[in-house]
């Protein structure tokens, strides 16, 4: 574990604090070749805990094996889809130690992907070139999975797809993939990640949806106050820092429990605090204010994209966060819309990941975000 607080990257394994227990559960189900929907608010960390734990516990576990990790973040086609999952098999295949095996086994698809391939006279492993053209008719996404599944039976194959809600906003696809993947092997994993929990419900728990019924549902849970106050010790002491337990709860508060703000506010106080002392709070509220402030000039262009009218929607919920009754008279009277007309307007913002459902309510999916909306534009 380095001594800095990371964010912005995926975090290496040594650097994901606790979730032993949901990483153990994850594993479980892939290594016994189950079906997985994995879902949680951003940035709390499912990205990191696949890519740095479960895919490294399968590689290790099958060394000839392949894993196919494919981003849908923004999907926005079916073609778009097939040439997502055509480089990240192709990126699968350049990572594995089988990869000369698998590259003779489906050389005839990688020529149709026009893709160029080298063996490294040192290793004597190929190296993918993705040229795939923009000229290029994609191959079917079926044809794709149905190698994936032959490759499985001789190495082991594990599927991964994150942010999978986005296919939902093209026609007809969630059903296609749907239709495509029950006839992969039953015991070929499947791990599905989703941050938009109102899209993976109508997704997965609607009964006349496509994936209905499909896999088991885990969602990741926050870490406690207990777990991270040790990771941020051990983080604070090397610059001869520390902060109380109940500064940790209150840090945690501010930042909704989101590690990748809490580390961009934990990062900063490493910067400021010059004298080795105990943290107070009035300057993790210092810095939490100059957190906002240098990423200001992007949440304002983040904000372009909506009107004014749902601008003004989400000061309100941050300003009451959690919102229980986003329908109540207060929204009504502050945007001007009809219930149905406010409906419209929340399924909008959940979809574009900007709110997040919990329990107790909405809230603003960034709590930096959420800072700078409520103290006003």
């Amino acid at each position: 574990m380095s001594n800095s607080f990371c964010f912005d990257i995926v975090l290496p394994r040594d650097e994901i604090c606790n979730q032993h227990e949901a990483r153990d559960k994850i594993w479980a189900i892939v290594d016994a070749g189950q079906r997985l929907v994995l879902f949680g608010r951003r940035n709390t960390g499912k990205t990191s805990i696949v890519k740095s734990d479960i895919m490294e516990r399968f590689a290790t576990k099958h060394e000839r094996g392949l894993v196919v990790f494919v981003d849908l973040m923004d999907t926005a086609s079916e073609a778009d889809f097939c040439v997502r999952l055509q480089r990240a098999f192709a990126v699968a295949i350049s990572k594995s130690s089988s990869s000369r095996s698998i590259v003779n086994k489906v050389s005839q698809f990688m020529k149709q992907l026009k893709l160029s391939i080298n063996i490294d006279q040192v290793t004597g492993l190929p190296s993918v070139d993705l040229g795939i053209g923009s000229e290029q008719t994609p191959i079917a996404f079926e044809r794709t999975l149905g190698l994936i599944a032959e490759i499985h039976q001789d190495h082991q194959a594990l599927l991964i797809f994150d942010e999978f809600q986005d296919i939902s906003f093209v026609k007809s696809l969630p059903a296609k993939i749907r239709s495509a993947l029950q006839l992969l092997p039953g015991d070929l994993p499947v791990l599905v990640l989703g941050s938009k929990k109102q899209l993976l419900s109508q997704m997965f728990a609607d009964p006349r949806a496509p994936f209905a019924s499909w896999g088991r549902h885990l969602e990741l849970p926050p870490i406690s106050a207990e777990d991270y106050h040790e990771y941020i010790h051990t983080k604070f002491k090397s610059f001869g820092l520390s902060m109380s337990l109940d500064l940790t709860k209150f840090l945690l508060n501010e930042m909704q429990q989101i590690p990748e703000a809490i580390n961009i506010v934990c990062d900063k106080m490493t910067k400021m605090q010059t004298t080795k002392s105990p943290i107070d709070k009035n300057l993790i509220v210092q810095v939490i204010h100059l957190a906002v402030e240098e990423r200001s000039s992007l949440f304002r262009e983040r904000l372009h994209r909506f009107t004014e009218k749902e601008i003004q929607f989400l000061r309100q919920i941050a300003l009451d966060q959690p919102v229980a009754k986003p329908f109540a008279k207060i929204f009504v009277s502050a945007t001007r819309l009809s219930v149905g007309g406010l409906q419209s307007m929340v399924s909008r913002l959940e979809n574009e990941a900007m709110i997040y459902r919990l329990e107790e309510g909405y809230v603003v999916n960034d709590p930096l975000l959420q800072r700078f909306l409520a103290r006003g534009l």
